[in-house]
């Protein structure tokens, strides 16, 4: 009796130990992902304030920290009549 009972809590202290990792990285997984939209975001708005992206220049390159050497590729993606749009892509080496 004593030895079930060992087991059913060591069970249940092994399903919460797995539930409360999982959540930890599902919350780290989505706090990235936050992080990131924010950063293409704050290139986008940067580039389109800044008026540098024309038709014959429509691509431009922001260093996003230095250590990664990762960087926002901002692209002007509209055409000259109408008002400009841009896409930005997160680009990791």
């Amino acid at each position: 009796m004593a030895l079930i009972l060992v087991l059913v809590l060591a069970l249940m202290v092994g399903t919460f130990a797995a539930s409360v990792t999982s959540l930890a990285s599902h919350e780290r997984r989505h706090e990235l992902q936050r992080q990131s939209h924010a950063d293409l975001r704050a290139a986008i708005e940067a580039v389109a304030q800044s008026g540098l992206l024309t038709q014959e220049n429509d691509t431009m390159k922001l260093p996003l920290n230095e250590p990664s050497r990762s960087w926002i590729e901002v692209k002007r993606i509209s055409s000259s009549s109408e008002e400009p749009k841009y896409t930005a892509e997160l680009v990791e080496r």
